[in-house]
């Protein structure tokens, strides 16, 4: 899964220019890095904010699109909430995890769900705390 991941990430325009790859990719579990380069940065030299907001965003969309039982489902993006925690001045990855809970209360009808994903510099510090909201369409 997680070569054919990383393929058609970088066959997104806007990925492949922000660089991002998929590092690991399981059942509700998602990790996806963003490479530091000096074309995404701030005037101060981190990682710039939209750049850390890209990631994490595309995190959450893609565990949810990958995960066996609610990918299948239409589903759509409702929002994004974002705490940032610490500049980047480094690479930064992306940790999705969609759990049984939360999948199984769509099972049972919810019609939204919050799917939480930290961002973490290379030391393991959090950079940033994100959560997106996601609809599901009624049949």
């Amino acid at each position: 899964m997680l070569p054919l991941l990383d393929k058609t990430l970088r066959g997104v325009p806007m990925i492949a220019v922000l660089g991002i790859r998929a590092e690991e990719a399981s059942a509700g579990i998602l990790v996806l890095r963003l490479p530091f380069a000096p074309g995404i940065t701030d005037a101060a030299g981190a990682l710039h904010t939209a750049a850390l907001h890209a990631v994490g965003e595309l995190a959450a969309a893609v565990v949810l699109a990958t995960h066996p039982s609610l990918g299948r489902r239409a589903h759509f993006l409702k929002s994004t909430r974002i705490k940032y925690r610490l500049a980047a001045r480094g690479d930064v990855t992306a940790h999705a995890a969609l759990s049984p809970l939360i999948a199984s209360t769509v099972e049972k009808g919810a019609s939204t769900i919050d799917i939480p994903v930290t961002l973490l510099d290379a030391e393991g510090r959090a950079v940033a705390d994100l959560v997106s909201r996601f609809a599901f369409r009624r049949s």
